[in-house]
This record gives C-alpha cells, structure tokens and sequence, in this order.
C-alpha cells in the first residue's frame, strides 16, 4: 500500500517535539525493537545533514556562528551559500578548485 509521507525536520532531543519535528525516542530501547531501528535510522539522516552543513560551513564562514539578523534574512544568506555551493560544485571551472579530488 502507498501513502503519502509528510516532510519533516530531522532533529535531536535539543529540540522540542512538533508537527513538522522529527526526534529519536527517549531512553534506552530494547536490542532489535522498532524505536531502536527507528532512532539508528534517525541519526544517519541527522548525520547527513550535520554533514552537509559542515561541508558548507567550511567555505562560508558566515555560517560558523550565530547570524544576527531577522530570521527572514537569515534565511535568504543560507539559501545563497546552498545555491553558491551547488553552482561552484557543477562549474567545470571551479570544480576541482572548490573541491579538489579526495576531498569529499
């Protein structure tokens, strides 16, 4: 059967439950039950994305630390880094400069 899965926020127990937040259950859970495999899965996602942004961090320091600006426009500095990351990344000419073979 196919049913549609909702978008969610993959977070950790900093953050506090909502309807679009997606967080590992608490505690310790039983070898081989459904909320262990569910929190393993949880944080490979989680590892991704921590991945990622690791990744974009290093080149644009700007998001090293906390932007002090509305969030409006901390979304739009983000939104630029991703789209800046994603054209040097598919340039031919900037793609061995921005990241040289090896280093992903």
């Amino acid at each position: 059967r196919l049913f549609a899965v909702p978008y969610v926020i993959v977070a950790d127990d900093a953050f506090a439950l909502h309807k679009h937040i997606t967080k590992p259950f608490p505690g310790h859970q039983e070898k081989g039950s459904k909320k262990r495999i569910f929190n393993y899965r949880l944080s490979r996602a989680r590892r991704c994305s921590e991945n990622a942004f690791g990744i974009l961090s290093s080149v644009f320091r700007v998001l090293k630390k906390p932007m002090l600006l509305d969030p409006e426009k901390s979304t739009l500095v983000t939104c630029a880094c991703v789209h800046l990351h994603n054209f040097l990344l598919q340039s031919k000419s900037s793609a061995n400069v921005y990241t040289p073979p090896g280093s992903l």
